[in-house]
């Protein structure tokens, strides 16, 4: 019985954003910065502010809890800095609380010794939050005098801990055991500043404190802006003198050093009966607050000399105005991102507290752009391309909090206006790059399936000479029976030209094609791709051959030959309706040639085909993961090559995991990239044929970390849109395989702009103007109900008063997971996961003169 291709064709197009426009628009200048090698975003964003929930008191009182995540900028020189959290109140809360979420295990790897993922496993959950103390100066007791003996308590705390456990309880401490001891407590005392490690927090708890000392700083009131200085009561009272109706804010103040540990912290405050009344809606602002030129616990204005405020750049005063006097915002939309309308960019929620989002409305500060990082190759930065390092959130009384959604609806994309202008020569007909999760399922066999479509669209030249047209897809490398189906095609009638969306997509027709997968060998590279075209070419002669013989036409051989080659090649690997036809017509039920399988990497994307002797050398090279740590960050990946500016093309990718790794990893991942810039036509990219690899721009290595590690990801971290929390513009979803959307998270990559292509006004170019020529994507299992809220009973509270409302809490009980009850209370602080164990463990490595660690290109030279 014969197959048929072909199935229908779209009932209405609506093309995505086209047109050549006059000037490039200011917008263009805040997407796109290109990538350099001294830069790494190791959590997509810098500081996060997630709502969790309302209580209501039994006395009326409304009590708002907030999550707030934090990473700030460090440098391989310990120098460059930003690592001052400010958190801004409105000024009639009171009760305020602070409590630590989660930390890290500290090992023996200094900032340059561990890939993200490595990093991230050492991540511990408390089971209860870890209350902080509140420190605030007087005038005979500044703040740094009391962290100061705050920092020598929780030294003495680690040093009977580490004693205890190294020497033994009444034993006599050798020279080494001593050094050993000495070398553990510095490693972890004050390691991440105010916020604790996952060792000081045991240790604290077994000497009897029930919070950790000196953890963050009240710094009074700022009036007018945010300044983010301690000041005494003194200064305050004297300041209410001069400065008494100026608007003002609660400030608090923490420093965090640290590096690639994001922290998290649960801030809670309460307002009264009758203030609920006036203002339900209430917010939280928090910004990283200076750029020191040093390492210190703490900085601020107070410091004379290399330090800088941060709100002197982009603009901040609506987020003042917002937190100043929550009656302005009553009206402003909140969700579970953020506070919409003031001057933050939004940061997106991603489930959980050591993962940050990038924004998803514009900002008006870029660290990397501002401080022009990039110019300064010797000194390795930690620093987030896609978000602002500043956030808002609201919450509303006697409401559930905002839930995370999966909706299938397109969300409105604030990211690119519509006053964002593209160069005249130009030609943007939506994005280049969209992954959709289609869903998974449990096969009769045991094995589950994850499918995704992903669409794609080249960028072309009127030249006919740069293009971009080569698609690197990658998966973890433990996927199987991997395939790839071609669902999407176009008729080519006359006049079917590049970049003529609106005309082209008249002729879309959804199609159902497996597409071989070659295999690349050390005497064909590719695979056979050159015999896979001859092939297709063959088939599509004898096709045009038999139309001609019935309508009784002659065409030479010469010509026919021709002709049927610019067919098969005119969307490259992949077909057009006709070919399908021809393919039809020849008995073929597949389209030889379709994608190519590249190999396995290790430790990045390339977008390179491995021969079989290569891939060999790397498995050799990458084996011995202590040497190369970055070779647990391993990827399959597989790539394709069509030419098809305005008129996007679609394919089914599928994979299976065994139902036992689906325990493990049930939300799976899949990544597609536009890989090369090429300067020629006909060819996949490649280094052999001149193209120039586009992931040496923009951030991917949080990407990596997920597609690598997919036990990181959570189930409220990802959408229709994609996985959130990574480095790449989450490609918009539009519900058409043949409408690829703008993207709708910050990027730090952008095609017109990074290669200036408004400058050579003599030629057309069709791309992507308002996307990253990448995306990323993850399905799985839904995220369950979130728990009520379980508060503990206190004389102000009451649970059956409690409203319909939860914490966040990271999914599927992972290991990792804020916890459910919030509101838990002790006299002692909860255990940490930190044991013995783990402590013989690490001191064994310290005693044998640790891991022999490299480093790569990837990872901070300290």
């Amino acid at each position: 019985m014969a197959c048929s291709f072909l199935i229908t064709a779209p009932s209405a197009a609506t093309p995505s954003a086209s047109a050549a426009e006059q000037t490039p628009g200011k917008c263009f200048a805040l997407n796109g910065l290109g990538y350099s090698d001294n830069v790494h975003s190791t959590s997509a964003g810098g500081v996060d502010v997630t709502p969790l929930a309302t209580v209501t008191q039994k006395n009326g009182d409304v009590t708002y809890r907030f999550q707030v995540a934090y990473n700030g900028v460090q440098s391989s020189d310990h120098r460059e800095t930003a690592s001052t959290l400010q958190i801004a109140l409105p000024p009639m809360v009171e009760d305020v609380k602070f409590k630590q979420i989660g930390s890290f295990n500290v090992g023996n790897e200094t900032i340059s010794d561990e890939t993200i993922a490595q990093t991230m496993g050492r991540r511990v959950k408390f089971d209860t939050p870890v209350l902080l103390e509140t420190i605030k100066s007087t005038a005979t007791d500044d703040y740094r005098q009391q962290f100061e003996r705050a920092s020598q308590l929780r030294r003495a705390a680690l040093m009977a801990y580490f004693e205890k456990q190294i020497v033994g309880q009444g034993e006599t401490a050798t020279a080494a055991q001593q050094a050993k001891v000495k070398e553990l407590v510095d490693r972890n005392a004050t390691a991440f500043g105010q916020p604790a490690t996952a060792a000081e927090v045991t240790a604290l708890r077994e000497a009897g404190h029930d919070s950790i000392p000196g953890g963050i700083v009240d710094a009074g009131y700022d009036y007018g802006k945010f300044e983010a200085t301690v000041k005494t009561d003194e200064q305050i009272a004297a300041l209410e003198t001069t400065q008494g109706s100026t608007p003002k804010v609660k400030s608090y103040l923490m420093h965090a050093e640290t590096g690639k540990h994001p922290v998290a912290l649960e801030v809670e405050y309460t307002i009264s009966k009758a203030q609920a009344k006036q203002t339900p809606v209430m917010p939280l602002w928090a910004a990283s607050a200076w750029r020191a030129q040093k390492e210190q616990y703490f900085f601020d204005a107070t410091f004379p000399a290399g330090v800088g405020s941060l709100y002197g750049f982009g603009k901040t005063a609506k987020d003042f105005a917002a937190v100043a006097n929550p009656a302005s915002i009553q009206g402003n939309k909140f969700d579970i991102n953020g506070l919409y309308g003031t001057d933050s960019g939004v940061t997106d929620f991603t489930g959980s507290w050591y993962t940050i989002g990038s924004d998803i409305t514009p900002a008006t500060f870029n660290y990397v752009r501002e401080f022009n990082l990039q110019a300064n190759p010797a000194v390795t930065f930690l620093a987030s391309y896609t978000e602002d390092y500043r956030d808002i959130a609201a919450l509303k009384a006697n409401e559930e909090a905002p839930q995370s959604t999966r909706t299938p609806e397109p969300r409105s994309n604030p990211m690119y206006p519509d006053d964002c202008v593209i160069p005249a020569n130009v030609t943007s007909t939506g994005g280049s790059v969209d992954v959709t999760p289609l869903g998974y399922e449990k096969l009769d066999n045991g094995k589950v399936k994850y499918s995704f479509q992903v669409s794609v669209q080249a960028m072309l030249s009127s030249d006919y000479i740069q293009n971009a047209s080569t698609f690197d897809l990658a998966m973890p490398s433990f996927v199987e029976d991997v395939n790839f189906t071609q669902i999407g095609t176009y008729d080519i009638p006359q006049g079917f030209k590049r970049g003529d969306y609106e005309n082209n997509v008249k002729h879309a027709h959804a199609v159902e094609v497996p597409m071989e997968i070659l295999i690349p060998t050390d005497e064909n590279y590719d695979g056979g791709l050159d015999q896979a075209y001859e092939q297709r070419e063959k088939y599509m002669r004898d096709y045009l051959a038999a139309k001609n013989d019935e309508a009784g036409v002659t065409v030479e051989a010469d010509a026919l030959e021709d002709l049927a080659r610019d067919k098969v090649r005119e969307f490259g690997m992949l077909a057009n309706g006709e070919e399908l036809k021809a393919l039809e017509a020849a008995g073929i039920k597949h389209l030889p040639g379709g994608v190519i399988y590249e190999g396995v990497t290790y430790g990045s994307f390339s977008g390179m085909i491995q021969r079989p002797e290569r891939q060999q050398e790397l498995d050799e090279q990458y084996a011995d993961t202590v040497v190369h740590p970055e070779a647990t960050d391993k990827i399959k990946s597989y790539l394709f090559h069509t030419e098809n500016a305005g008129a996007p093309l679609s394919v089914r990718v599928e994979y299976t995991i065994s139902g036992e790794q689906f325990t493990k990893t049930p939300h799976m991942p899949l990544w597609a990239a536009s890989a090369w810039r090429s300067f020629h036509e006909g060819t996949y990219g490649s280094q052999e044929v001149g193209s120039q690899n586009l992931y040496e721009y923009a951030s991917w290595e949080q990407d990596l970390m997920f597609i690598a590690h997919p036990e990181l990801i959570n189930a409220e971290q990802y959408d229709r849109n994609g996985l959130r929390g990574t480095g790449t513009g989450l490609t918009q979803y539009t519900g058409k395989w043949y409408e690829i959307g703008d993207d709708v998270t910050a990027t730090a990559f952008n095609y017109v702009t990074n290669f200036n292509l408004a400058t050579n006004p003599d030629v057309q170019y069709y791309a992507a103007a308002r996307e990253d020529f990448r995306d990323i994507a993850a399905a799985g299992p839904p995220p369950p109900p979130r728990p009520k809220p379980t508060p503990e009973p206190s004389p102000e509270s009451s649970a059956e008063e409690a409203p319909d409302a939860a914490p966040i809490v990271d999914t599927d009980a992972s290991p990792d997971a804020a916890p459910a009850d919030a509101n838990a209370k002790g006299g002692k602080l909860p255990v940490t996961g930190v044991d013995a164990t783990w402590v013989t463990v690490l001191a064994a490595a310290l005693m044998l003169g640790g891991l022999a660690l490299v480093g790569s290109r990837r990872k901070l030279k300290a």
